[in-house]
């Protein structure tokens, strides 16, 4: 089933399958982890995922979409949790893969929750014209009202703002996360889904906004940058374990 496709250290997506229909606004959750050892053809020993440094205890028995990064793309098939232990200063799990695995076109990502500083501003007259003749062409030395992101992921991100953006235009993002050790910058195109004032804050709106045009460079550089601050929030875990 998994021979030659999923090895140790591969990265996996968690998502838990529930049995209960979602809400029509509930947002689809998931956990990061990573494959330890492949004990059979079936069964695998992946590390309990983290949400920021709190370590999430997946459910013995409990049922979840696995979602696995390959160097051959995304694969996927339904798993159970068999087992969760520790050994030395690891918190560990043991999956038994319950279906084939198929491989994966993914329309959604798992969002991480951060504070970043992005700015955000419409496209210009120019910007919007070249976007009409289906080829964008990006202006420098432009510079949006300022926000400060609360999650990311490879498909768009989700910010807070004083600044109200109108729901379906496009706008363009700039920030800057580590890429492989190094500051890089973002300079996005993306479609505003949706600006609502927060509730405890009038003044203060929370806008989504889904990356439309980003290649699968950038995408993987974000996706990295995912994984590697869910790595080190990990190992801090461990480190106070």
């Amino acid at each position: 089933m998994i021979e030659g496709i999923i090895i140790p250290g591969a990265k996996v997506e968690l998502v838990p399958i529930s049995r209960v229909a979602p809400k029509p606004d509930e947002e689809r959750k998931s956990y990061l982890s990573k494959v330890v050892d492949v004990l059979s053809d079936d069964e695998i020993e992946i590390t309990m995922p983290m949400e920021q440094t709190k370590l999430i205890l997946l459910q013995t028995n409990g049922e979840y979409q696995i979602i696995f990064y390959t160097d051959h793309g995304l694969y996927q098939c339904k798993c159970v949790v068999l087992s969760r232990y520790k050994e030395g200063n690891m918190f560990l799990a043991k999956v038994e893969l319950l279906s084939d695995l198929k491989k994966f076109q993914r329309r959604e990502y798992y969002r991480y929750s951060c504070t970043l500083p992005i700015g955000c501003r419409m496209l210009s007259p120019e910007e919007q014209a070249s976007l009409k003749r289906g080829n964008l062409i990006l202006q420098e030395g432009l510079h949006g009202p300022k926000g400060i992101t609360a999650d990311i992921s490879g498909g768009g991100v989700r910010f807070v703002s004083n600044q109200e953006y109108p729901v379906g235009e496009f706008v363009v993002c700039s920030f800057i996360i580590p890429v492989k050790g190094e500051d890089t910058d973002f300079e996005l195109v993306g479609k505003l889904l949706s600006c609502t004032p927060m509730e405890n804050r009038k003044e203060s709106n929370v806008i989504r906004i889904q990356f439309m045009y980003i290649s699968n460079d950038q995408r993987e550089q974000i996706i990295h940058f995912i994984f590697e601050q869910e790595r080190q929030n990990r190992k801090q875990q461990s480190g106070n374990a």
